[in-house]
């Protein structure tokens, strides 16, 4: 009966750990990450499906700052924005270029652009960002809260 009661929250634990190490990726490459322009995009679908809209994978070779080509892909919903510009933007890590993905297949609520020379742009307010620490904020206080109550 325990092992039941048990099965839930640790299934629930083990949902949250993972999406938070896929998150930890995106956000490394908003932080440390570099634009550089996509030479060449190919899509194929996948066998997955989100919404009951296929998955596709945006396979693409960029140039890096060291001057070499990395090849690159990334997994996304099918939008407009992906492959609408002549060197669709890719954003990946100096420290290893092999790590990248394509700008407007993050999986972001305001999508983000990227002007003509590789800086940032975009229309959103910051009420967003606030609003998200907020939410966030109150996450980690609940779990505070329960494991106070749990232990003590």
């Amino acid at each position: 009966m325990l092992l039941i009661i048990l099965l839930f929250p640790l299934v629930g634990a083990g949902l949250f750990i993972s999406s938070i190490v896929r998150g930890r990726r995106q956000v490394n490459l908003l932080h440390h990450g570099q634009i550089a322009g996509a030479a060449s995009l190919t899509m194929q679908s996948t066998n997955m499906s989100m919404n009951h809209q296929p998955v596709m994978k945006y396979s693409y070779e960029f140039a890096a700052t060291d001057g070499q080509s990395y090849p690159g892909s990334s997994n996304a919903l099918p939008k407009p924005q992906i492959g609408d510009e002549a060197n669709e933007p890719v954003l990946y890590l100096p420290s290893n270029p092999k790590v990248s993905m394509l700008v407007d297949a993050l999986p972001l609520r305001y999508p983000l652009d990227v002007d003509e020379n590789g800086q940032w742009s975009s229309d959103n307010s910051p009420a967003s960002i606030l609003w998200y620490g907020l939410v966030w904020l109150g996450i980690i206080a609940s779990l505070f809260f329960v494991c106070s109550r749990l232990l003590g």
